[in-house]
């Protein structure tokens, strides 16, 4: 897997479990993407001044900066707030302020490893598609569709259900 420009996409991984970190890291490596790792969403911020990754995994119960308030910071900066956000938790609710300004899902600790991936892989490859169409992923403001792309939807197109697009 790789990006436009030839680079592998960067998953940035922030857990304070150590071996969750590792075993992302691991896994998604041999997927191949570039992984990232940060105890906190502290360590994570300082890193997010250096790298831009495609996704972020995220832990929402941490010390020094739970998944909570990283995500205000993350919202609270435009040139991060588009950056994909999925929460890993053993807490089975998200708060909605806990929420990120692009919400790439949710999975319950113990995860299904496989369907981490293929969340993964949804959303460096939306990033990716975003890139090379000079628009930005958000829930705010959607980018503006084209009379041509409106005509060719289908016209129950609000109907279609998730599990059909997929």
């Amino acid at each position: 897997m790789t990006r436009a420009d030839g680079a592998a996409p960067t998953v940035l991984v922030v857990d304070d479990q150590a071996d969750i970190r590792q075993a992302l890291e691991y896994l998604l490596s041999e997927e191949g993407f570039d992984v990232q790792q940060a105890a906190n969403g502290r360590e994570a911020l300082e890193l997010l001044a250096r790298v831009r990754p495609s996704v972020i995994l995220l832990d929402q119960s941490m010390p020094v900066m739970d998944g909570k308030t990283f995500v205000a910071a993350l919202a609270a900066n435009p040139s991060l707030a588009s950056i994909p956000v999925i929460v890993l938790s053993a807490v089975p609710m998200l708060e909605p302020d806990a929420l990120p300004p692009v919400f790439g899902g949710f999975f319950m600790k113990p995860f299904d490893v496989e369907a981490v991936i293929k969340a993964v892989r949804h959303w460096t490859a939306s990033v990716g598609l975003a890139a090379l169409l000079g628009i930005t992923l958000g829930m705010a403001s959607p980018p503006p569709v084209s009379p041509l792309v409106a005509a060719e939807q289908p016209p129950n197109a609000s109907e279609t259900s998730v599990g059909a697009l997929h």
